[in-house]
């Protein structure tokens, strides 16, 4: 079970006591084992923000840590991972059996973090590398691994099929990484098959065409992806320190499993109403399936001051009462616009408690701009960027009139 963090964490700057300390988002966090005053504690430091988990030892501290470093790994988009596999439960529930990302953070090191969502909350794992083709063979051999236990405990409605699935990513990333060994060897040989005029010869030896040897030689294929973009580019900074809410226009669209006006109507506002911030439904109109969008406009005049200024601190306080959903970013973000975009196949077990709220609920879509502000994007790509959201892990700052 997960601990409670402090309300009231010691006041002391955990770099001064911190017997370990690792990094993470271009050092936007920062993960440290404390001992102060005789006592262990987890700390988890972003700007503006601190959890601080009492822990019985040291042990017991790291192993916290690495689970939760391991979340921030595998939440990585995986367009940006080296290896990455997630596996829904085909059997309705939609909650994650097995998931697993390998991870190239540049100087903060290579990780391979896994999650196995079989028991009653997910597992966490996470392991480091000094090279991309070991983490890779071993994001191969924890999938098979998980495979034959998921094969053997039946711990799905599909367990041969969840099985037969990791069994083929393991394979997919075992010649992923075996190509990339390839390409680099042929690459370190490029002198050399140049000065002997081999290019045609090595193609042929290796398989493939000459023009399709030119590519690798030049590090366009069979070459490791780049460190991954942990944060996007440093999103652009805020507008000003503090905007008052009333500067924002804040928009919802959430589509509903129900053909029926009346019925989506009472399921949107119950959603509205989960989240406490006022709000109005707007417009509705017919989607695919027999469902309906509903439209809802959100009145953030009653805060004074929301800092940073910023549309993802909007965002983050407007979700705020929604916890363990992941929303993902749309394709590009500035500090004055921002979408935020759920779906029900992303739902986790942390998300029970609002079973009820956000059964009928398919897919949402947030939205926050500044009024008056120009409608150029930030060039930042950020698509698929995951955003978890809960009650005590906000790093926002919101000011009441």
């Amino acid at each position: 079970m997960r601990p409670a963090a402090l309300e009231n964490p010691p006041p002391i700057d955990p770099r001064d006591h911190a017997i370990e300390s690792r990094s993470w988002d271009d050092g936007q966090v920062r993960f440290h084992v404390v001992r102060h005053d005789g006592r262990y504690y987890a700390w988890i430091a972003w700007p503006g923000h601190h959890l601080v988990y009492p822990m019985p030892s040291a042990a017991a501290a790291r192993s916290f840590l690495a689970s939760e470093q391991a979340f921030w790994v595998l939440t990585v988009p995986p367009a940006e991972c080296v290896a990455h596999v997630l596996v829904l439960d085909p059997g309705g529930s939609s909650h994650i059996i097995y998931r697993a990302a390998v991870v190239d953070g540049g100087a903060e090191g290579i990780w391979l973090a896994t999650g196995d969502g079989t028991g009653a909350e997910e597992s966490r794992a996470l392991a480091g590398f000094a090279g991309l083709a070991a983490a890779v063979e071993a994001f191969a051999d924890r999938l098979t691994d998980a495979a034959g236990r998921i094969e053997r405990d039946g711990l799905t409605d599909y367990p041969a099929v969840i099985g037969a699935a990791l069994r083929y990513r393991a394979a997919l990333a075992g010649a992923d990484a075996a190509r990339a060994t390839l390409g680099g060897v042929l690459r370190g040989h490029q002198a050399q098959i140049r000065a002997d005029r081999a290019v045609t010869a090595v193609a042929c030896a290796v398989g493939v065409s000459r023009e399709f040897l030119h590519r690798v030689l030049a590090s366009g294929e069979w070459a490791w992806p780049a460190p991954a973009r942990l944060t996007p580019s440093t999103a652009p900074p805020a507008a000003a320190p503090g905007t008052p809410g009333a500067a924002w226009e804040v928009t919802a669209t959430f589509t509903v499993d129900t053909a029926d006006d009346r019925e989506a109507r009472a399921i949107v506002t119950g959603v509205l109403r989960q989240m406490e911030v006022p709000g109005q439904i707007t417009s509705m109109t017919s989607a695919p399936g027999r469902s309906r969008a509903v439209m809802a406009r959100f009145d953030l005049s009653g805060l004074q001051q929301i800092v940073p200024g910023d549309a993802v601190t909007c965002l983050r306080y407007v979700v705020r009462n929604l916890p363990g959903m992941i929303w993902r970013s749309g394709w590009r973000r500035s500090a004055h616009h921002e979408v935020w975009k759920w779906r029900r196949a992303d739902r986790t077990r942390d998300e029970d408690q609002l079973a009820e709220v956000l059964a009928a609920v398919r897919t949402a879509e947030i939205r926050a701009s500044l009024t008056g502000a120009p409608r150029e994007e930030s060039n930042h790509p950020t698509s698929g960027l995951r955003v978890r959201c809960s009650t005590d892990e906000l790093g926002a700052r919101v000011f009441l009139s």
